[in-house]
């Protein structure tokens, strides 16, 4: 083998990449996007078509910024990718702008892909800290689950 084009998700690239690497043979992925998969110590046969999710992330944060968010919730999924989103949001929204301004999150709530007891379980945690900013990180699958626990949690 020459190459292996790898999966959509980082969950399954990962596992991929460390098979790979001991044949080193590159993987190029066409949507993993966790910025764990940057670490080429660990994935160094790894590449991809598309930004890590660093880059979101640091986008996320630069928003909350701009639009003087001082407090918001992060609900992800735990996974990966969702772990990874979370890291590099967490480690941009402590660090700050430019000018300082730094964003506090109030609540951090992980649930179980496909796991309706976990997504209503992460909801109630965001609902808990009564915070008006959240931010998802989902899969499609998840989302109606998702809101209809935030309906049910008293999130509009």
């Amino acid at each position: 083998v020459d190459a292996v084009v790898g999966a959509s998700r980082s969950g399954v690239s990962s596992p991929i990449a460390l098979l790979s690497s001991l044949g080193q043979v590159p993987v190029i992925s066409h949507a993993s996007t966790s910025p764990t998969l940057q670490e080429k110590a660990t994935y160094g046969y790894f590449s991809r078509t598309i930004p890590s999710d660093s880059v979101t992330a640091l986008a996320a944060a630069q928003t909350c910024f701009e639009w003087k968010f001082k407090n918001v919730a992060l609900m992800y999924v735990d996974d990966l990718y969702g772990g990874g989103y979370a890291q590099k949001f967490s480690e941009f929204a402590a660090t700050g702008s430019q000018d300082g301004t730094t964003v506090r999150i109030v609540a951090i709530n992980s649930f179980i892909r496909g796991d309706r007891d976990s997504i209503r379980a992460a909801v109630a945690g965001i609902a808990a800290s009564k915070a008006r900013i959240i931010i998802c990180v989902v899969y499609s699958e998840d989302l109606v689950d998702m809101l209809d626990a935030a309906g049910e949690a008293g999130i509009t």
